[in-house]
């Protein structure tokens, strides 16, 4: 993929880069457990269609605001799914839905491509993708549309930074199923815009976080995107790379914290970067609502008048055994090896730096952040947790590992 390719056709390109230069998640499950040939982000296939499933309307709950062309009781659903006897045995109707969907790098998360119908919807997938089971259900929901709501109005009282933007996720449905022993499944589907709030900010176009470090697939011997980038600036590699992208990010992922007390998990899927006809960075916009943390704690430390619809899914609080250490989890591991690690490594061994000015301008950026929260926040014994590349069974406490030596704090 080249910039000047991204230039000229910006949405085509950025559909492609969620497939295609994508080198997968650095636990490597990526794409051991992923959909199927037909609709798989790395498949041969440009489109395919979500089926419709229409459920009688005491089983459906509808949270937020809805698309108004999907008619009432109507459950898309994955093409992988639709032979499954809890849809087939339960719903009213069963058809094949007439607009065409593309995949994006979650797999079980289409894109509409109808221009009268521009969306994200995130389908509810009974089954093994990446390392987890992709159910949604009614948290999933709630905690969409509520968070939706904190954002919006903390962009809109400019409690956040002007560089930050999310995908809203204005509208979610479930419909209450029952499975083989007569147990309920709540099955849903959360939909997600495709323009980032807020809608002022005009980007010329998106590069997902991930496909500025990953290989095109189709091309490996086009440089790396932010390689690309970089050459076409006047500032020192390492500068422009903290100051274009990794600053930002913290600025956005620590403010939305102090102000709104929301953890982002900010791995390399969750965010794009958006640049300006220039090529140069103009914001940074997160998406996929559904795995941010909220810190009752925080809340109440920082006297924020936030209340969550969703309590206790998603919430942290002070008395939990892994508070503090689901705060280092989220930044330490998932934001900092997951995303600002790749991008380093790439600068420093292009460009045959040392990635020492970096880190350092990290560190000292984070402190003054930390020095704002309360000093329960990380864990005080110093250490950082992440865990291993093993596939997590939910059903008991996550097995985290430490190690000494922050990194990026």
């Amino acid at each position: 993929m080249l910039i000047a390719d991204v230039l000229r056709e910006p949405t085509v390109s950025r559909r492609y880069m969620e497939r295609y230069v994508n080198s997968g998640s650095p636990s490597g499950f990526t794409w051991k457990h992923n959909t199927s040939p037909a609709t798989n982000p790395m498949g041969p296939h440009a489109t395919f269609n979500v089926f419709a499933a229409t459920f009688p309307q005491k089983n459906v709950t509808d949270y937020g605001d809805l698309p108004p062309y999907l008619p009432d009781g109507d459950v898309l659903i994955h093409p992988d799914m639709a032979v499954l006897d809890m849809i087939t045995s339960q719903c009213d109707s069963l058809r094949l839905w007439p607009f065409p969907v593309s995949p994006t790098s979650s797999s079980r998360t289409v894109e509409i491509l109808d221009p009268d119908r521009p969306a994200y919807v995130k389908l509810n997938y009974k089954g093994m993708l990446g390392r987890a089971d992709r159910q949604l259900t009614r948290n999933h929901a709630i905690s969409a549309v509520e968070l939706t709501e904190i954002m919006k109005s903390a962009v809109l009282r400019n409690a956040l930074p002007s560089s930050f933007a999310f995908l809203p996720e204005p509208g979610a449905r479930i419909v209450s199923l029952r499975e083989e022993e007569d147990k309920d499944y709540e099955w849903g589907m959360v939909f997600r815009e495709v323009v980032p709030f807020p809608y002022s900010h005009e980007f010329a176009f998106l590069i997902p976080a991930f496909a500025l470090f990953s290989t095109d697939v189709h091309r490996p011997n086009d440089p790396p995107l932010l390689v690309q980038l970089i050459d076409m600036q006047a500032s020192p590699p390492d500068e422009y790379l903290f100051e274009s992208i990794i600053s930002p990010l913290l600025v956005s992922y620590f403010a939305l914290l102090i102000n709104c007390a929301l953890q982002l998990e900010c791995h390399a899927q969750n965010a794009l970067v958006g640049f300006d006809d220039n090529c140069t960075a103009t914001g940074i916009i997160f998406r996929d609502l559904e795995s941010v943390d909220k810190d009752i704690s925080l809340a109440e430390d920082l006297h924020l008048s936030v209340a969550f619809r969703s309590c206790p899914y998603k919430c942290l609080r002070r008395e939990q055994y892994n508070y503090t250490i689901m705060h280092s989890f989220m930044y330490d591991f998932k934001l900092g090896e997951y995303l600002f690690t790749p991008l380093i490594d790439l600068v420093t061994e292009r460009y045959s730096i040392t990635p020492a000015a970096i880190t350092h301008s990290i560190k000292t950026l984070t402190r003054r952040f930390i020095g704002r929260l309360p000093d329960t926040f990380f864990p005080s014994d110093g250490t950082w947790y992440y865990y291993e590349n093993v596939i997590h069974d939910r059903t008991r406490p996550r097995p985290y590992l430490a190690r000494p030596h922050p990194k990026y704090r």
